[in-house]
């Protein structure tokens, strides 16, 4: 089974799981102003489509999980792998 076998529930699900994971474990504070929507600075994800945006910016021609994790390990250099994941209780 590939992505595109995927229902777009599951596939939206396991990518947010995958950024919440990464900051989770990387320390790096976000926020999900609605349930759409990943808010980590001045970036946004959105895992339904992959897209995403700055806040001063045109949206990113890259989209997913993937190059999402990727602008911010260069956006947090100093952000360490803590191999904690922390519970939103």
């Amino acid at each position: 089974m590939n992505k595109h076998d995927e229902p777009a529930a599951d596939h939206t699900a396991m990518e947010e799981r995958r950024v919440c994971d990464f900051l989770r474990s990387h320390g790096i504070p976000f926020r999900k102003p609605n349930p759409h929507q990943v808010k980590v600075g001045q970036w946004s994800f959105y895992p339904a489509k992959g897209t995403i945006l700055c806040d001063d910016r045109k949206k990113e021609k890259a989209t997913g999980a993937g190059p999402f994790i990727a602008i911010l390990k260069r956006a947090y250099p100093d952000c360490k792998d803590t191999g904690v994941f922390h519970v939103d209780l």
